[in-house]
């Protein structure tokens, strides 16, 4: 009987150790290259991520702010645009979807020619240029004016049929910062480009994106939903160099 009870007492106290969870142990949320797909192809293909919002009205470019990735503009309730993003806007101006007056006073200005206090003030805030940006018809076929930022700027909005699909996963690496987790995913895909928005990118001076690209991806998990979130990603044609460092950027913050 002493036998049976010391059995059944080991017994127990071995199954109670599997069970107990050490404090510390942290157990890494599941994320398969099926998952991987699903959430890149939803983000990729969504509308928000094909839509652009082209900016309307009177703006100033330029004036010591950071100057921003293209689909970032830089103070839009502040009506002043980024160089990067002037420059991306006037792709769509020279296939004809918007149409940009320069103000000529101004630019008569910075060639020495007349002066205004407004304008010095101007100059002396960084302010390259100012412009005016009003749809054309053929942008008004294409897409359709809407207020945005609470209704204190009007756009042209135009949604592209970009089409994205990963093709392979390459590598899915962990990374632990404090609570946090992430996946710093390695995938290719291919794309297929909406003509229009292939020849504004074009006509802004960048050059022509390939058809196979590949991506550096970042996803965080949500351990209260339970979820992977995608968070932001570096692309490049698949024979170039990678020449963002969002991901990095991200999770340098982080510490």
């Amino acid at each position: 009987m002493k036998t049976s009870l010391s059995f059944l007492s080991c017994l127990l106290i071995l199954m109670a150790s599997c069970l107990t969870i050490s404090p510390g142990t942290v157990h890494s949320a599941s994320l398969s290259d099926r998952d991987i797909r699903k959430i890149a192809e939803e983000k990729w293909n969504g509308k928000d991520n094909n839509t652009v919002k082209l900016p309307l009205g009177n703006y100033a470019v330029g004036g010591g702010m950071v100057d921003q990735i293209e689909e970032q503009p830089s103070n839009l309730k502040g009506r002043r645009l980024s160089p990067s993003y002037f420059r991306f806007l006037s792709g769509y101006a020279k296939i004809d979807i918007i149409f940009v007056s320069r103000d000529k006073k101004y630019d008569d200005f910075q060639k020495g020619k007349g002066f205004t206090w407004e304008d010095w003030n101007a100059a002396l805030k960084g302010t390259t240029a100012r412009v005016n940006i009003t749809p054309t018809e053929k942008g008004l076929r294409l897409g359709k004016k809407e207020r945005i930022l609470d209704g204190a700027v009007e756009v042209l909005s135009i949604t592209h049929s970009n089409k994205f699909e990963v093709t392979k996963v390459h590598k899915a690496e962990e990374k632990k910062i404090g609570a946090d987790e992430f996946k710093v995913v390695h995938l290719s895909y291919n794309a297929e480009f909406d003509p229009v928005f292939m020849a504004a990118w074009t006509a802004a001076g960048k050059k022509k994106m390939a058809n196979k690209r590949k991506g550096i991806v970042l996803f965080k998990h949500d351990p209260f939903k339970e979820k992977w979130n995608y968070v932001t990603g570096d692309f490049a044609d698949a024979e170039d160099e990678f020449t963002t460092r969002n991901v990095d950027k991200i999770l340098l913050r982080q510490h």
